[in-house]
């Protein structure tokens, strides 16, 4: 009997920049660690790709990607192997809670 690997599912907001900051989309992964920071989350942009934000910063300066305009990143994200990803579309104490969690747990 074959079993099969549990996905881990992953939260994911998109957001867009402002036009004055070019517009481009990014992907919030609320749930991952930024840096030591608990306030910090783990992020990605077609351009610059990985890298690490002040979550509650970055949603503020940003708006609610639609699904049209978030859905060549979700590509993106799927082909460099990201899977269980479950498109969320506010913040939620769980997610800082979580940071903090695996903080905890590095120390």
């Amino acid at each position: 009997m074959v079993q099969k690997r549990k996905v881990t599912k992953i939260p994911v907001l998109f957001r867009k920049w402002p036009r004055l900051k070019g517009g481009g989309i990014i992907a919030i992964f609320p749930t991952e660690l930024g840096t030591d920071d608990p306030h910090t989350s783990s992020m990605y942009e077609h351009v610059g790709q990985h890298g690490a934000g002040d979550t509650r910063d970055v949603v503020q300066r940003t708006k609610r990607a639609t699904p049209s305009e978030y859905a060549s990143l979700l590509k993106e994200l799927h082909k460099i192997g990201y899977r269980g990803l479950v498109v969320v579309q506010k913040l939620q104490q769980s997610f800082l809670a979580e940071r903090r969690r695996k903080l905890a747990k590095m120390r």
